[in-house]
């Protein structure tokens, strides 16, 4: 079996989101949003749509959060992007498990309500 540190994940994908610019998060959402039509877990498409929403926000420039917080939510979406990461998603189950963590461990440390972000 697989022997998953969420930290691990977690800080692999903050360092894949450290180079992200606002501008490039359009992009990584439409790729995101492609590959949530499948057959996700309930847990996991909401956490990604929570991400999605931030990142809309602020690819659109109506929120204009620190580098720390764009490196979040770009590193967890470009997280979910990956085919072979700590738990290929190849693996029934289990290989969306890292994902999820990734992406819940994310909007956690946000803490963001996205119906707080005004972007009208």
């Amino acid at each position: 079996m697989y022997d998953f540190d969420e930290k691990e994940a977690f800080d692999k994908a903050r360092e894949m989101g450290e180079d992200v610019s606002p501008e490039e998060l359009g992009s990584i959402v439409d790729r995101v949003m492609e590959k949530i039509s499948s057959n996700l877990p309930d847990s996991l498409s909401s956490a990604l749509m929570h991400l999605v929403k931030i990142a809309r926000a602020i690819a659109n420039g109506c929120y204009k959060p620190g580098a720390g917080t764009i490196a979040a939510v770009a590193g967890a979406l470009l997280y979910f992007l990956m085919v072979v990461d700590l738990v290929p998603d190849f693996i029934p189950i289990v290989g969306w498990l890292d994902d999820a963590s990734v992406a819940m461990a994310a909007v956690s440390l946000l803490g963001l309500d996205v119906d707080e972000i005004d972007c009208e």
